[in-house]
Protein backbone atom coordinates (compact mmCIF):
# COMPACT_ATOMS: atom_id res chain seq x y z
CA UNK A 1 0.00 0.00 0.00
CA UNK A 2 3.04 2.30 1.01
CA UNK A 3 4.56 1.72 -2.67
CA UNK A 4 1.57 2.56 -4.22
CA UNK A 5 0.70 5.82 -2.16
CA UNK A 6 4.43 7.10 -3.05
CA UNK A 7 3.48 6.54 -7.05
CA UNK A 8 0.61 7.99 -6.80
CA UNK A 9 2.40 11.51 -5.29
CA UNK A 10 5.28 11.01 -7.99
CA UNK A 11 2.58 10.82 -10.65
CA UNK A 12 0.79 13.89 -8.86
CA UNK A 13 3.81 15.84 -8.23
CA UNK A 14 4.93 15.07 -12.36
CA UNK A 15 1.62 15.87 -12.97
CA UNK A 16 1.85 19.55 -11.13
CA UNK A 17 6.06 19.86 -12.53
CA UNK A 18 4.80 19.18 -16.16
CA UNK A 19 1.66 21.96 -16.07
CA UNK A 20 4.12 23.96 -14.80
CA UNK A 21 6.42 23.31 -17.79
CA UNK A 22 3.43 23.31 -20.08
CA UNK A 23 2.53 26.53 -18.99
CA UNK A 24 5.93 28.06 -19.29
CA UNK A 25 6.30 26.83 -22.95
CA UNK A 26 2.65 28.40 -23.64
CA UNK A 27 3.74 31.65 -22.63
CA UNK A 28 7.11 31.86 -24.45
CA UNK A 29 5.45 30.07 -27.19
CA UNK A 30 2.54 33.03 -27.16
CA UNK A 31 5.67 35.56 -26.66
CA UNK A 32 7.53 34.71 -29.82
CA UNK A 33 4.35 33.78 -31.68
CA UNK A 34 2.11 36.08 -31.48
CA UNK A 35 3.50 39.23 -29.85
CA UNK A 36 7.35 38.80 -30.83
CA UNK A 37 5.21 38.66 -34.82
CA UNK A 38 3.47 41.59 -34.94
CA UNK A 39 6.79 43.28 -33.72
CA UNK A 40 9.26 41.79 -36.27
CA UNK A 41 7.31 39.76 -38.73
CA UNK A 42 7.45 35.83 -38.99
CA UNK A 43 10.19 34.45 -37.39
CA UNK A 44 11.35 32.09 -39.58
CA UNK A 45 12.02 34.40 -42.67
CA UNK A 46 13.09 37.02 -39.58
CA UNK A 47 15.76 35.07 -38.53
CA UNK A 48 16.75 34.19 -42.65
CA UNK A 49 17.33 37.90 -43.49
CA UNK A 50 19.53 37.81 -40.31
CA UNK A 51 21.66 35.08 -41.60
CA UNK A 52 21.38 36.33 -44.20
CA UNK A 53 23.14 39.87 -43.26
CA UNK A 54 25.38 37.83 -40.52
CA UNK A 55 26.67 36.19 -43.72
CA UNK A 56 27.78 39.17 -45.69
CA UNK A 57 29.40 40.31 -42.02
CA UNK A 58 31.01 37.07 -41.58
CA UNK A 59 32.10 35.63 -45.15
CA UNK A 60 35.32 36.68 -44.37
CA UNK A 61 36.00 35.68 -40.97
CA UNK A 62 34.76 32.07 -40.47
CA UNK A 63 38.10 30.90 -40.46
CA UNK A 64 39.58 33.63 -37.69
CA UNK A 65 37.97 34.35 -34.61
CA UNK A 66 35.10 36.69 -34.32
CA UNK A 67 36.16 40.10 -32.65
CA UNK A 68 34.09 42.10 -30.17
CA UNK A 69 33.66 44.67 -33.40
CA UNK A 70 32.03 41.84 -35.77
CA UNK A 71 29.53 41.19 -32.50
CA UNK A 72 28.83 44.28 -32.63
CA UNK A 73 28.26 44.50 -36.25
CA UNK A 74 25.37 41.64 -36.10
CA UNK A 75 23.74 43.01 -33.73
CA UNK A 76 23.51 46.01 -35.31
CA UNK A 77 22.20 44.29 -38.15
CA UNK A 78 19.72 42.44 -36.24
CA UNK A 79 18.05 45.61 -35.64
CA UNK A 80 18.64 46.40 -39.33
CA UNK A 81 16.43 43.50 -40.24
CA UNK A 82 13.49 44.32 -37.13
CA UNK A 83 13.47 47.81 -38.35
CA UNK A 84 12.29 46.71 -41.65
CA UNK A 85 9.41 44.46 -40.15
CA UNK A 86 6.20 45.37 -40.14
CA UNK A 87 5.09 47.82 -37.07
CA UNK A 88 6.88 50.29 -35.34
CA UNK A 89 9.33 50.02 -32.58
CA UNK A 90 11.50 52.76 -31.63
CA UNK A 91 13.71 50.42 -29.46
CA UNK A 92 14.83 49.16 -32.79
CA UNK A 93 16.37 52.72 -33.87
CA UNK A 94 17.66 53.04 -30.93
CA UNK A 95 19.43 49.85 -30.74
CA UNK A 96 20.47 50.55 -33.89
CA UNK A 97 22.18 53.40 -33.55
CA UNK A 98 23.63 52.32 -30.07
CA UNK A 99 25.47 49.24 -31.98
CA UNK A 100 27.11 51.11 -34.87
CA UNK A 101 28.33 53.50 -32.38
CA UNK A 102 29.71 50.44 -30.55
CA UNK A 103 30.82 49.05 -33.72
CA UNK A 104 33.18 52.11 -35.00
CA UNK A 105 34.21 52.51 -31.39
CA UNK A 106 35.55 48.60 -31.17
CA UNK A 107 37.37 48.66 -34.48
CA UNK A 108 38.81 52.16 -34.23
CA UNK A 109 40.39 50.36 -30.69
CA UNK A 110 40.84 47.23 -32.41
CA UNK A 111 42.92 49.20 -35.56
CA UNK A 112 44.79 51.24 -32.59
CA UNK A 113 43.17 54.34 -34.07
CA UNK A 114 41.51 54.55 -30.29
CA UNK A 115 43.01 53.51 -26.60
CA UNK A 116 41.45 51.13 -24.57
CA UNK A 117 39.07 52.64 -21.52
CA UNK A 118 40.46 52.33 -18.88
CA UNK A 119 38.27 49.15 -17.08
CA UNK A 120 38.05 47.34 -20.53
CA UNK A 121 39.71 44.31 -20.80
CA UNK A 122 41.55 43.78 -24.17
CA UNK A 123 40.65 40.32 -25.61
CA UNK A 124 42.92 37.66 -26.36
CA UNK A 125 41.78 38.44 -30.60
CA UNK A 126 43.04 42.05 -30.00
CA UNK A 127 46.19 43.17 -31.69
Amino acid sequence: MTESLNQLRRSVIDHEKYNAYDAYTKQVRDLVMVHREEQHGDFKETHADIATMWNLILRNKLHKEIRSSDVALCMAALKLVRCTKPGFNSDNYDDLGAYTGITKVLKQQENGDLPIAKGHVKESNDT
